[in-house]
């Protein structure tokens, strides 16, 4: 957690302080950014959201005090991508943290859970029912962490207070009551964490397919990584890309990787970007072969983890219609980001400010796998990795 600096507040009866004025400042900074930029303008009650911070941020007793209402603010869009640069010991994970739930006929229904994470620790998995969670029942906790300052519902704001309400606060053990096989069971769980990453390094798989994970597309090691793939293993007749578990990263490492599987240029996305009060024109991203491609058979895996940069790789190359996306719904973060760090409190706030779609003009926030792969059957929870296994029998099946 960054260290906070506790200013005493100096009370003014005509004019405001000095703090006061910082304050200020940085609220009027951060809702210029918004209000100007925000992705999804037309989803937000602006001026109630507005009123219901302001006032709280620029009386905030000190700088931590501050933050917590710019936060606060910020999470009532209900935007995995929207969010302050540093946090609280106490403060919410981002969502989805390690589990993945979903609505189903008015039921909160667990659709995957992240490997080896206190949830897999502590025997939850995908299928079980969660009814209750900290001494609220779900419906109750969905409540209480719905944003409100929503125009009206939509399925990307349900599915982050889902998973924002399972993920918990940073440091908090949650108590779930769940359903599986008709039996109820209550879980205590550690505080969601970070964990390790399954093992992505490149390999041959039934000596005639090339495997490949990324964990991030953050700089040009990750080309160079598949570069030095494809060179090892030139006698593989599939390629394999994982990206579950992705954090994202920039559109310009994907692009290199997309080349080296394409054999003529194309149209990968669509975007769009604020133009006054409203989305502008349509703008589309273009991708290139890049020196000697593989024209075989291409399979991408993704999951609730797969993020950002990495869902707007699997949903190009689908567009391209290159590759063949298996594995589960993605995380939903729609749009490209931008970021301010605000004047006086030197923090950063980043918020969606580019949707991106398919070639199709689906957004990408909807976009769901060619090969949906349902962790909760009774044969996939019996296999140590479903969707690689799914991947390898579409594979034989291709071939």
């Amino acid at each position: 957690m960054m260290p906070f600096l506790l200013v005493q507040l100096t009370l003014c009866i005509s004019t405001a302080g000095p703090q006061e004025k910082k304050f200020e400042d940085d609220f009027e900074q951060c809702w210029s950014f918004l209000i100007k930029r925000y992705a999804y303008p037309e989803r937000i009650q602006w001026n109630a959201l507005k009123t219901a911070y302001s006032q709280k941020a620029k009386r905030a007793a000190n700088e931590e005090a501050f933050l917590r209402v710019i936060e606060e603010m910020l999470e009532q869009l209900g935007d995995a991508h929207t969010h302050l640069g540093t946090n609280f010991a106490d403060s919410w994970w981002l969502p989805p943290g390690d589990i993945a739930a979903e609505l189903r006929n008015n039921q909160v229904m667990v659709l995957a859970v992240y490997p080896n994470s206190p949830a897999w620790r502590g025997g939850i998995r995908p299928g079980m029912q969660v009814t209750a969670i900290n001494g609220l029942t779900i419906q109750e906790a969905i409540k209480a962490r719905s944003p409100r300052f929503i125009q009206q519902k939509h399925n990307e704001i349900e599915w982050w207070t889902i998973n924002s309400v399972l993920a918990g606060r940073r440091l908090e053990k949650r108590k779930l009551v769940v359903v599986v096989g008709g039996n109820t069971t209550e879980v205590t769980l550690e505080p969601s964490e970070c964990p390790a990453r399954p093992d992505r390094q490149a390999r041959l798989i039934n000596n005639s397919i090339g495997y490949i994970g990324f964990d991030h597309f953050g700089g040009q090691s990750q080309v160079k990584r598949l570069d030095d793939a494809l060179k090892q293993y030139p006698q593989a007749k599939a390629w394999i890309l994982d990206v579950r578990s992705n954090t994202g990263g920039d559109t310009m490492v994907i692009k290199p990787i997309m080349g080296r599987f394409l054999e003529k240029s194309g149209v990968f996305a669509k975007m769009l970007r604020r133009e006054g009060e409203a989305l502008g024109h349509t703008w589309q991203e273009s991708v290139s072969p890049r020196g000697v491609t593989f024209t075989g058979p291409l399979v991408i895996l993704v999951d609730p983890w797969t993020m950002s940069v990495a869902e707007g790789m699997a949903m190009g190359l689908d567009g391209l219609n290159r590759a063949t996306v298996i594995g589960t719904r993605m995380a939903g973060l729609g749009a490209a980001v931008n970021s301010i760090t605000l004047k006086h409190s030197k923090v950063r706030v980043q918020i969606s400010t580019e949707p991106v779609f398919h070639v199709s003009g689906l957004p990408r926030n909807q976009f769901r796998p060619k090969v949906i792969v349902p962790l909760d059957t009774a044969e996939n929870l019996q296999k140590e990795d479903p969707i690689l296994e799914s991947a390898l029998k579409h594979l034989q099946l291709v071939n």
